[in-house]
């Protein structure tokens, strides 16, 4: 059965801000816009089997977390040539990596780094980095168990440093 009328509204008023940007961060705004719109649609056909445990957010970030993984190309090719003009989707990012490199490297060294990641550790990167997600939250929409994710968030957080140390600085991004 479709979710309709107020608590369809519902849904979408309280967490579409969250879900576009969450997706337009990591593919950039123009696809963002349908990608979101897909979200939703599914969110809605689906909602009688929605799982009973977890959050409306977690749910949609697993939703939208699964159909960004049709556009890894783009979402590659969008670290790798990141630019000063993409920090705007940075904004509120809590890991130092992304947000101020701790290496001291700038952050364009480390998204192309992160482009090299395992999509799923790329995923629990940007869920808990730039989304604040919880480690439950980041395992609902991953389909990890946030033991899991928290042990596999220490282990991502080294993998990314020794991509950026390894990794030749361009002066053209880290300008």
């Amino acid at each position: 059965m479709t979710l309709t009328g107020p608590a369809a509204a519902r849904l979408y008023d309280d967490h579409v801000d969250a879900i576009y940007g969450y997706i337009a961060r990591r593919i950039g705004p123009d696809l963002a816009v349908d990608v979101v719109g897909d979200v939703f649609e599914q969110a809605l056909k689906a909602h009688e089997r929605r799982p009973a445990k977890g959050t409306d957010r977690g749910w949609l970030m697993a939703i939208a977390t699964a159909l960004l993984r049709r556009h890894g190309t783009t979402e590659c090719a969008r670290l790798e040539t990141w630019s000063t003009e993409s920090a705007d989707a940075l904004h509120g990012a809590t890991d130092p990596l992304l947000a101020n490199p701790a290496s001291g490297r700038p952050t364009a060294t480390a998204m192309a780094a992160a482009a090299e990641l395992d999509p799923v550790d790329r995923d629990l990167l940007f869920l808990t980095a730039w989304e604040h997600c919880s480690p439950g939250e980041a395992g609902e929409a991953t389909g990890l168990a946030a033991a899991v994710v928290r042990s596999r968030l220490g282990n991502i957080r080294k993998e990314l440093k020794r991509l950026v140390a390894h990794r030749p600085a361009d002066p053209e991004l880290d300008g």
